[in-house]
């Protein structure tokens, strides 16, 4: 396992974190916004899984939607089926992934709440990190944006009150499990509070819209 993650979570060091990375908490708050917006379309005839697969698309376009501008640093790519926006300049790359319960609290450690996709693997070796088995890699050349970049992902977990969240560098990767449960660096970023009125329910399984189609023998 890891060692201990860096964590900050004062709100000036938190801006100052972001700062350094191209983002600001309003962006990132915006698009968390959009992610709750889209769940809270869903109705008791939507699909089990609408909730979690809507707020978590949602707060990926909503990303998009607030650093991706013309002629600006940031663009969008699609790397082994994981969206992501890439600063080429501060070589930075951020996926968003829902995360466990524990997402957001300090004295925690998170995890993915779905399996993650191959790329996180090598994500998570980029930022000097560990893989616990010797599992799939995909080659580099099929995914040369990441190489050399710092990887983050922005987890997300909404409860019945409010929507936790932070900004974090994977550096363990359980192939068991098919989770990252390890982190060098944590961005608690402040919760995004829901109103007491309204009516929501954890993720399901499923969420980030991660399954396997498997054709049936004949």
């Amino acid at each position: 396992m890891s060692a201990t993650a860096q964590i900050v979570e004062i709100i000036s060091d938190v801006h100052d974190e972001l700062k350094e990375l191209g983002l600001t908490l309003d962006a990132i708050h915006i698009a968390i916004q959009k992610g709750y917006v889209l769940r809270s379309l869903c109705t008791e005839n939507s699909p089990k899984t609408s909730k979690g697969t809507d707020s978590w698309r949602g707060t990926i376009e909503g990303l998009r939607d607030q650093v991706i501008k013309n002629k600006g640093e940031w663009r969008r790519a699609n790397i082994e089926n994981l969206p992501l926006v890439i600063n080429d300049k501060r070589k930075v790359a951020i996926g968003v992934k829902t995360g466990c319960q524990y997402t957001g609290q300090q004295n925690k450690t998170p995890k993915t709440k779905n399996r993650s996709e191959a790329i996180l693997r090598l994500a998570v070796i980029e930022n000097g990190g560990t893989d616990d088995l010797f599992g799939y890699i995909p080659e580099k050349q099929t995914i040369n944006d990441l190489c050399g970049y710092e990887f983050w992902l922005l987890l997300i977990h909404t409860t019945q009150t409010a929507i936790y969240a932070e900004l974090s560098q994977p550096s363990f990767f359980s192939n068991s499990s098919e989770r990252v449960n390890g982190w060098s660096r944590r961005i608690i970023l402040p919760p995004f509070p829901l109103e007491e009125t309204e009516e929501v329910t954890p993720e399901e399984v499923g969420d980030d819209f991660d399954f396997e189609l498997t054709k049936k023998s004949v």
